[in-house]
């Protein structure tokens, strides 16, 4: 439910708490504001893509050192 060709205001309002939930929808509204509307990014929209990015990172970091023993072997 990313709304990259279409704008987030066309998704109905009670589906639109899911469309929320999505880390990319706030990142393609600051494109979709700067290429069509000619409007700058407002910092604070970047605050939830930021967070999801750094818990990302830290998950992915501790199943690798977790299986990096594992995964010597395997290659």
């Amino acid at each position: 439910m990313t709304p990259i060709v279409y704008p987030a205001n066309v998704i109905p309002e009670k589906l639109r708490w899911a469309a929320e939930l999505n880390p990319m929808v706030p990142l393609v509204q600051i494109y979709q504001n700067a290429l069509l509307h000619d409007l700058w990014p407002n910092p604070a929209s970047l605050v939830y893509p930021s967070a999801a990015a750094a818990v990302a990172v830290i998950l992915s970091f501790v199943v690798f050192r977790r299986a990096s023993p594992e995964l010597v072997d395997a290659l």
